[in-house]
């Protein structure tokens, strides 16, 4: 039975263009999916520039999933987590007004089969596990880290999206269709096939480890070129998850840093209980490797300059950015000045001390 509720025919300004309310001034249509348009729009009277997610394939299911993502994105304030600031219903039209993300996902910067290099992909994953640390605090699973939902900003910032499917920790499933698995990269099942987890895959209840499995298939991409598992059909993909070994990274590229291949693997461990324990954790081994090149670990024009390489930025556009870059960095810093005075008493202290103890050994 076709589930397809009614949708009332779009108005639309031109083309494709729907009419948004008067408080939203549609400026561009910036992606689509199979069941969403996403538009760059201006909020009035904030004249604030946003995103509008528009749902256009509404069924049953898609609805439900829908609203969950954007009453779930709607509770999370993270730096590497698209945020949601409204969510409307009006006329059978759904449709959420985000913060506006101008950039490129991992996916399209992978299409030209280069690896990242090491620092890059080590980078983009703490990030990306900085916004799993946070939601998985707040027990709830993403159930579909992929490249696709993983952007790279062009102000140098990593964002995680596509809370569609996320599940709080025990969960029911509500659906048959939650417990299928897809068939293609859309992911409107339980996940996308190549970057499952062995036991989301069973459909067991899943946590916070099965999200560090997936960022782990993503590494692996980032740092190789390739996925983990050669495959022809799904089956084969299926049992590969489930019962083989990938090839650890470092025998596919010598030059990938053995501290990366380790962590990779770890992430990859069949069983939950083998891989890390959170996503903390996993951070912890991230910082350590990627302080060695970047201390304070600031990586903003790093990625700046990698998108630029990847031409996903002109030079011109890249100096602008860094240059607006630079200037955000000077503003923060004039906002939140360095209080040098317990510095500065703290060295005196220390000098006093110095002498006192020099006057008392008699050298002074």
């Amino acid at each position: 039975m076709d589930d397809t509720r009614h949708i009332t025919p779009m108005p639309t300004v031109s083309g494709d263009w729907p009419a948004f309310p008067p408080n939203l001034r549609f400026i561009k249509k910036i992606g689509q999916g199979g069941i969403a348009k996403v538009y760059k729009a201006v909020q009035e009277p904030l004249n604030r520039e946003v995103a509008v997610k528009l749902l256009t394939l509404q069924t049953q299911e898609h609805v439900a999933r829908f609203e969950r993502e954007a009453r779930l994105m709607s509770t999370f304030q993270h730096e590497n987590i698209t945020h949601v600031y409204d969510f409307y219903r009006d006329a059978s039209r759904l449709y959420m007004v985000m913060e506006l993300v101008e950039g490129v996902d991992i996916k399209e910067l992978l299409q030209d089969g280069k690896p990242f290099p090491p620092e890059i992909a080590a980078a983009i994953a703490l990030k990306t596990a900085r916004a799993l640390e946070y939601i998985h605090n707040r027990k709830t699973v993403h159930r579909d880290i992929k490249p696709g939902n993983i952007m790279l900003a062009y102000d140098g910032n990593v964002k995680l999206m596509d809370f569609g499917i996320a599940r709080h920790y025990g969960e029911r499933l509500t659906n048959d269709s939650d417990a299928a698995v897809p068939h293609d990269e859309d992911g409107m099942g339980i996940g996308t096939p190549a970057y499952i987890s062995p036991e989301q895959l069973r459909g067991e209840p899943v946590d916070g480890r099965s999200d560090i499995y997936s960022l782990g298939v993503v590494f692996y991409r980032m740092l190789t070129g390739v996925k983990p598992f050669v495959y022809r059909t799904e089956n084969t993909l299926f049992s590969k998850i489930q019962h083989n070994t990938p090839v650890p990274p470092r025998s596919l590229m010598p030059d990938i840093p053995r501290v990366l291949d380790r962590i990779i693997m770890r992430c990859l461990e069949k069983s939950p209980q083998d891989r890390y324990r959170d996503a903390s954790e996993l951070m912890q081994d991230l910082e350590r490797y990627l302080k060695r090149s970047n201390p304070f670990l600031k990586f903003e024009f790093v990625f700046i300059e990698f998108l630029q390489s990847k031409q996903q930025l002109t030079r011109s556009h890249t100096d602008t950015m860094m240059a607006n870059l630079a200037l955000s960095h000077l503003e923060r810093k004039r906002r939140h000045p360095v209080n040098w005075w317990p510095i500065i008493a703290i060295l005196m202290a220390a000098g006093l001390l110095t002498q006192t103890i020099l006057l008392w050994l008699g050298i002074i």
